[in-house]
């Protein structure tokens, strides 16, 4: 997992590959244009593409962990604030079996792992073995946020 702000991910995009610099061109078109609608874009086709929604934040027993096989997610605030939980995948219990189509598994409710906050500009790279429990409340406090998903095919 990396959790930074994208300004300093930019500074690193030497050592990223063509799909991250992709992910990180269609960035930065939405930090331009914060108000680009929801909804799924492709940016290199299947291999990495973008789900943007707007929603409201929820507390943390109305979220639960999840992670995927096949695809790297980028999650990147585009305004608003939650918490995303992770932890390794190894210290949870699998809830509903992996679903190829939707290359999502989800994990029983556990208070295992660290809390990240993300605000307008910061991201956080999820790998494959990276559990995370998007879309926690911070302070106990529901807002509405406006979040883009970068799927990111593994290699």
């Amino acid at each position: 997992m990396i959790y930074n702000n994208i300004e300093e991910l930019k500074k690193q995009n030497n050592i990223a590959t063509e799909y991250i610099n992709a992910a990180l061109a269609f960035i930065e078109q939405v930090r331009n244009n914060p108000e680009i609608a929801e909804g799924t874009y492709s940016i290199v086709g299947n291999d990495v593409y973008a789900n943007i929604e707007t929603y409201q934040t929820r507390a943390l027993e109305n979220t639960r962990y999840e992670s995927h096989r096949n695809y790297i997610d980028i999650q990147y605030m585009i305004w608003g604030r939650e918490q995303i939980a992770v932890t390794d995948i190894s210290e949870l219990s699998i809830e509903e079996p992996y679903h190829a189509k939707k290359d999502i598994i989800f994990y029983k409710d556990s208070l295992v792992g660290e809390k990240y906050l993300i605000t307008d500009g910061d991201f956080l790279v999820l790998y494959p073995y990276d559990a995370h429990r998007p879309c926690i409340t911070v302070d106990d406090e529901s807002v509405q946020v406006k979040k883009m998903v970068i799927k990111v095919k593994c290699r």
